[in-house]
């Protein structure tokens, strides 16, 4: 897969530029070709740096530039995915450049559907999903749930669970979506690789916009209802532990067992306080239609050693093992599910996952209130 070739144009970019660039990626593109021998390959989007701007001979030139670049040979398919450089972003979009990519490129826009041997790749037209109930979201829409209805019905999403002998495990083979923009995310925090990326700061830092560096976070949903198969996982989870603040036993504080979900908002599974002496335990069973890979973990807020007039919380985070992930199989006689026993935490010292939060008091009020308020109604 190649992304953002960005072939200079006729208004930006010195020609020399422009010929050493494309000699280069000319020269890679054979080589690797050469010596991978790929089946297909797949260009997602960007491939023109300023075909947003281009008139009809522009463009048609634009294509017999990439066209001789990027030659495939007749072992190799070729399939290409719309970016916003290529026909212009959402707003700035003409349907004559939608119309010119799309001939030139089959399947790029507004929604493709690709079958290579045992596998299924949809392409999707980033502009395309705005949900604003423009011509071109629209027609996106109806194609997408099409397209949905048409997988299900050929059986090309046949089950394949994580642990096929558990029926409470549940997930269908998933065709691959191809866009050039990535679903909603807040960020790169959990992407791997690149130099830039190797600062955690810089990636908490730089927050994605919806509509220009990833998609609007309704698409996540819709994608899953319409295209993606029903995923179920169903995971009983046990934590236990005592906490101490100074040595001694620290009552009351609040715990909390979170999914993470790395492309939405994170959920909270479970919520408990320890008792008079120190103790909690959490026993749930967490289940998730949306994602095919469960991240737990648990949440310690307290405010041990601190100030009286601080509001905020200390927050410890602490990952639950994917060890502990148990089989809802209570009905089984013989299962005996794993218990993540975290021991006892000493609150006032240094954790590895340490932070503070504020929001976590409003919460925490508000709970109090309703409590006290309830002993009111008969």
């Amino acid at each position: 897969m190649i992304a953002d070739t960005h072939l200079l144009g006729p208004y930006k970019g010195h020609w020399f530029d422009k010929l050493r660039r494309e000699w280069q990626m000319w020269r890679s593109f054979q080589t690797s070709l050469t010596l991978l021998s790929p089946d297909a390959t797949f260009f997602l989007g960007d491939i023109f740096d300023e075909g947003q701007w281009s008139n009809r001979e522009q463009f048609d030139e634009y294509i017999n530039r990439f066209n001789e670049l990027f030659k495939v040979n007749k072992n190799t398919q070729r399939y290409v995915v719309v970016g916003n450089h290529d026909i212009g972003f959402h707003e700035g979009l003409h349907p004559l450049r939608e119309l010119w990519f799309g001939k030139a490129y089959p399947n790029s826009t507004p929604v493709g559907i690709i079958k290579l041997k045992n596998e299924t790749f949809v392409l999707v037209n980033s502009m395309a999903m705005h949900g604003d109930d423009c011509r071109l979201c629209h027609m996106a829409e109806i194609e997408i749930e099409r397209i949905g209805k048409m997988l299900k019905e050929e059986g090309s999403m046949s089950q394949s669970g994580v642990d096929t002998h558990k029926e409470n495990d549940k997930i269908e083979k998933r065709p691959t979506v191809l866009m050039h923009f990535p679903l909603y995310r807040i960020n790169d925090m959990y992407c791997e690789g690149g130099e830039e990326l190797n600062d955690i700061n810089i990636r908490k830092s730089e927050l994605f916009r919806e509509k220009w560096e990833c998609l609007i976070i309704f698409n996540n949903l819709y994608f899953h209802v319409f295209l993606l198969p029903t995923i179920k996982l169903q995971k009983r989870v046990i934590v236990a532990g005592k906490l101490t603040c100074k040595y001694e036993a620290a009552k009351n504080v609040g715990v909390e067992l979170w999914e993470i979900d790395r492309s939405a908002a994170h959920d909270v599974e479970k919520d408990t306080e320890t008792d008079h002496e120190g103790n909690f335990y959490i026993d749930v069973v967490v289940v998730d239609y949306l994602s095919s890979d469960l991240e737990l973990v648990i949440k310690i807020f307290h405010q041990c050693n601190v100030k009286d007039a601080d509001l905020c919380y200390k927050m410890i985070e602490i990952p639950v093992p994917t060890t502990f992930f148990n089989h809802n199989d209570e009905n089984e006689e013989t299962y005996t599910p794993r218990a993540y026993n975290l021991g006892i935490i000493e609150l006032d010292t240094d954790h590895p996952i340490q932070g503070k939060s504020c929001s976590y008091i409003l919460g925490n009020t508000i709970n109090r209130f309703v409590e006290f308020g309830s002993k009111f109604i008969p």
